[in-house]
């Protein structure tokens, strides 16, 4: 049985919603696996009802597949989806810090440092959710600096579907230093250097995610136990997994 909601969580949804979110970015839930319905609202400690509506919160995150007659199960990691959305993203996100460029003043960009420092360090401890949570700060500071309302909501939207990949890229990606150094050369490209160079680093830094990410579908699949997996119709999970908004 888990234990009771934290003052943090103003429903039992919210507070369902985290944990199984968390328990699908961190692999405690493996990708294909269902979620019956009976068996959560006993974890939890609740009904069927918020239950479902978790499910579907998690859905409109691309997590979570709902199928018929009241069941589901953790989505499929797409290395086709992948792809799409970082292609999307290279777009974006060098676009975001273009504009972000020149918009900081040298407080927030020290701020900056100091986040990319504590992230450094939660991830040398091993607590991944931490260090991702501050690493999203990071990037959505710089966004934010773009000045672009459409812009940013279109890069919350895309953030949070490449999330899992990301928690799924962690053990190829890099060590934790590297990983902090390259979000310090992007700060010190932010406060020193020209706007081209800092979108640059930006495109470098999605595409080495990317890479790894490819590398290691392919680790997986030399051992029997491929984390992506090629849809068998591109669109066939996109239309389940569409969001209801």
């Amino acid at each position: 049985m888990s234990q009771a909601p934290s003052r943090r969580h103003a429903t039992a949804g919210e507070y369902i919603v985290e944990n199984l979110r968390n328990d699908i970015l961190t692999g405690r839930l493996a990708a294909g696996e269902p979620l019956l319905l009976d068996q959560l609202a006993a974890r939890f400690g609740t009904s069927v009802i918020p239950i479902r509506e978790a499910l579907r919160v998690l859905e409109a995150e691309r997590l979570v597949v709902l199928r018929p007659h009241r069941t589901a199960q953790v989505a499929e990691l797409s290395l086709a989806e992948l792809k799409d959305l970082y292609r999307v993203r290279l777009l974006l996100d060098v676009e975001a810090v273009r504009l972000a460029h020149g918009n900081f003043t040298a407080a927030e960009l020290e701020e900056l440092r100091d986040l990319v420092d504590s992230m450094e360090r939660y991830a040398l401890l091993g607590d991944d959710l931490t260090a991702f949570a501050i690493h999203t700060d990071i990037h959505f500071r710089i966004y934010e600096a773009a000045g672009s309302p459409v812009l940013l909501e279109i890069l919350e939207r895309l953030w949070d579907e490449t999330e899992r990949y990301r928690h799924a890229v962690k053990h190829y990606r890099s060590d934790p230093t590297s990983w902090g150094d390259e979000h310090r050369r992007l700060v010190d490209l932010l406060a020193q250097g020209g706007a081209e160079d800092a979108a640059a680093e930006m495109r470098a830094h999605l595409t080495r995610t990317l890479d790894a990410l490819t590398k290691a579908r392919v680790f997986e699949a030399t051992n029997g136990a491929a984390d992506l997996r090629e849809p068998e119709s591109p669109g066939s999970a996109r239309r389940a997994r569409r969001h209801s908004s």
